[in-house]
């Protein structure tokens, strides 16, 4: 449909369903299909028209359960462009930003990941230009390539495992809940897949207390029994 943007096109966890009064576009209805199916665990969208790292939330003043960890992925990624170039992705807070610090946005994808999917997402804004010339392309690859690998490799930190039937050994579809630092509001638990029983949790380094639940199952609780380190 014309003249509907699609970063304002996705359910909100403030204001629900269709928050633009538009119906659901088929590029976002699959993507968002894609990324029910796949579970991603860390992702980004990015965008033109300004040089930020744009972390959640966008819809809410109040800050994510991992707001610290979001601030260290998104430090960690404008400090290593700035290595490459000093004058690049410099707005704002030198390069990150709180989304609705910036300004509230209604519909968008990364609070769709973050609060329905149980996912990770920042927005990346990659240019002060809306459209960057086709000759200039190289050097916003070249600007943001080693911050690109950094980010990926935040994907082998945390806390990671597998939840098994104790007697069965089959896999389950379980909640991980990180005590006295998740928020329900925020949604910001993971769960497992269920086929595998597998989970990752990107979480800041520290040791941490964990409940894991299944339907049916008596809840297990971890006192200070995962410590993690993310350098």
């Amino acid at each position: 449909m014309p003249n509907v943007d699609l970063n304002r096109n996705y359910p909100d966890p403030q204001d629900g369903n269709h928050p633009d009064g538009h119906s659901y576009q088929l590029e976002n209805i699959a993507q968002m299909n894609f990324m029910k199916q796949h579970h991603f665990l860390l992702s980004a969208n990015f965008h033109g028209g300004a040089e930020v790292v744009n972390y959640p939330w966008d819809t809410w003043s109040r800050r994510h359960a991992d707001d610290a960890w979001y601030q260290f992925i998104s430090r960690e990624y404008a400090d290593t462009v700035h290595l490459v170039n000093s004058t690049y992705m410099n707005d704002l807070n030198n390069g990150i930003t709180n989304g609705y610090d910036w300004y509230e946005v209604a519909g968008g994808r990364q609070d769709y990941v973050n609060y329905f999917l149980h996912s990770r997402e920042v927005t990346i804004e990659l240019s002060s230009y809306k459209t960057p010339s086709a000759s200039t392309l190289p050097n916003y690859w070249n600007y943001n390539k080693n911050s690109f690998l950094n980010f990926i490799q935040q994907c082998g930190y945390g806390i990671q495992g597998t939840v098994t039937d104790s007697i069965t050994g089959n896999p389950l579809n379980a909640m991980i809940y990180i005590e006295n630092h998740d928020q329900i509001l925020d949604s910001s638990m993971v769960f497992t897949n269920a086929t595998t029983g597998k989970y990752y949790r990107l979480i800041e380094p520290g040791t941490w207390d964990i409940t894991f639940s299944a339907f049916g199952y008596i809840r297990i609780y971890f006192k200070n029994n995962y410590r993690n380190s993310n350098n």
